[in-house]
């Protein structure tokens, strides 16, 4: 499949007509087909703006236009010069909106004001300093509860890092102590291989390809490191 990496500029074609085709069973067919054999799994295949392009959304949520015969792939951004939208981000943001109750809490570390209406998950890397000074920003943030998601894509003692803290007496303290500079002591247990190997596969099927990443109870996703302000936009009043 020969795959072309450019944006694409939905207010430039003249044949911008969103509603004016449907996708039959026999493209979806060949589409899936195609994906697959490039090794790609289809969550669903939906017209784009754009005519005789179909936008197929992965189940990590990725999003790829493919023409009609399944012969071309274009990976990027769709942008809107008209509406000034952002028509892939938009795509991406909405089916990444999560099912707050349905993620893995129970592989996380919690912190902050537990019980509070204002609910976050932070996917967080042991050595990403954006995660620190996040970290720092929600924690001063009253009436919200933090669940941090510990993974190890950074670096090579990510995964050391990662695992000593999730064995340690009290996670929570053994990671705030790492934001502020402390290394955790070396640990290794049971628990937190398999917590730590969860998480790698629930990565697999999110779209999650930096921290931090945070889904707030709202429904939904941020990615990078908020503003004060901005995390009070996610606040329940």
């Amino acid at each position: 499949m020969r795959v072309i990496r450019r944006t694409l500029v939905a207010a430039l074609a003249a044949v911008v007509l969103p509603s004016a085709f449907a996708v039959d069973s026999a493209t979806d067919s060949l589409i899936r087909a195609r994906m697959a054999g490039e090794g790609a799994t289809v969550k669903g295949i939906q017209p784009s703006p754009i005519a005789g392009l179909f936008e197929v959304a992965l189940t990590d949520n990725t999003i790829v236009y493919v023409s009609r015969d399944g012969q071309f792939a274009i990976v990027g951004e769709m942008i809107d010069l008209v509406k000034k939208m952002a028509v892939t981000r938009e795509r991406t943001t909405l089916l990444a909106a999560a099912d707050f109750p349905a993620l893995p809490h129970q592989l996380t570390i919690k912190s902050g004001q537990i019980g509070a209406k204002t609910k976050v998950m932070v996917v967080a890397d042991p050595n990403c300093p954006y995660c620190h000074s996040y970290y720092k920003k929600l924690k001063a943030t009253p009436d919200i509860e933090i669940s941090t998601l510990l993974v190890a894509i950074l670096g090579a003692d990510s995964q050391q890092k990662a695992m000593s803290i999730l064995c340690a007496a009290d996670p929570v303290a053994a990671y705030e102590a790492s934001i502020n500079g402390t290394v955790p002591t070396p640990a290794r247990c049971e628990s937190g291989e398999k917590t730590l190997r969860a998480s790698f596969e629930w990565m697999k099927t999110h779209p999650v390809k930096t921290t931090p990443t945070s889904y707030f109870n709202d429904g939904s996703l941020e990615v990078g490191e908020l503003s004060v302000d901005s995390i009070k936009k996610h606040m329940f009043r």
